[in-house]
């Protein structure tokens, strides 16, 4: 599988879930983000256990340095995940709308007064 077979893969299994996740209420689905926050940093030690693991990997198969030093996690990086997760499940209760404009594959999220909040796009399009 190439990469661009694999980020289509990838993809295509994150509209799959975003279907299912969008029969739970807005409450459920800021509960659980707020539980992986707290993971998050619960189990920070077992996830840089992990990351050693990796960079380790990283630097033996010389990868350069700016590369090791993005897959690096450091505490201040962990707290920045739980901290994005928890402004995701703030943001998430104040959105009413997400748009697919499949023209030049792009998602918007507009919040309850019909401003646009956040744009993404896509790099590849999902069929």
């Amino acid at each position: 599988m190439n990469v661009t077979e694999l980020i289509h893969s990838m993809a295509v299994k994150a509209r799959a879930a975003s279907a299912e996740l969008g029969k739970f209420e807005t409450s459920a689905k800021n509960a659980a983000l707020l539980a992986i926050a707290d993971r998050l940093e619960k189990d920070s030690g077992l996830i840089y256990a992990a990351n050693a693991v990796d960079v380790k990997n990283a630097a033996a198969n010389a990868i350069a340095p700016a590369m090791i030093d993005r897959l690096t996690l450091t505490p201040e990086r962990i707290a920045g995940m739980a901290q994005g997760v928890r402004e995701v499940a703030e943001l998430s209760a104040n959105l009413v709308e997400m748009t697919h404009d499949k023209t030049n594959a792009s998602l918007a999220w507009v919040d309850k007064t019909g401003c646009e909040v956040s744009t993404a796009t896509c790099f590849a399009m999902i069929s």
